[in-house]
């Protein structure tokens, strides 16, 4: 691989962990904002969160003509239901408290990670 290809690589890697960053804290601002003119419970925003994902990844596989191959099905569905029970908490956290307090709390998920693995 070229010296190009690789910096052109390792520049469109930090430009999605940089999008990444600012669309999540995004729809935290967002959900905060929503409170003041809608009442939609944060399940609401968990369902759009995850359709959009969900469409937006089938596209990309299916326009890459790739296919998934799960072979663990019992842990994609824990972790599935686990990250749903987060995101829910996290949105409704967004919304009780304020964007900056619950992303505080949402930073502490690695000591619930070594206090119950």
């Amino acid at each position: 691989m070229t010296k190009h290809k690789v910096l052109s690589k390792e520049l469109l890697g930090c430009l999605a962990v940089f999008g990444s960053a600012f669309f999540f804290y995004l729809s935290t601002v967002t959900i905060r904002w929503s409170v003041l003119w809608v009442t939609l419970d944060p399940a609401f925003f968990v369902f759009v969160r995850f359709l959009l994902g969900f469409v937006v990844i089938c596209s990309l596989l299916y326009f890459k003509k790739q296919e998934l191959k799960p072979v663990r099905y019992h842990f994609l569905v824990g972790r599935a239901v686990s990250n749903c029970v987060a995101v829910y908490c996290f949105y409704k956290g967004v919304v009780l408290t304020s964007v900056a307090e619950a992303n505080i709390l949402n930073m502490t998920y690695p000591l619930f990670i070594a206090v119950f693995s």
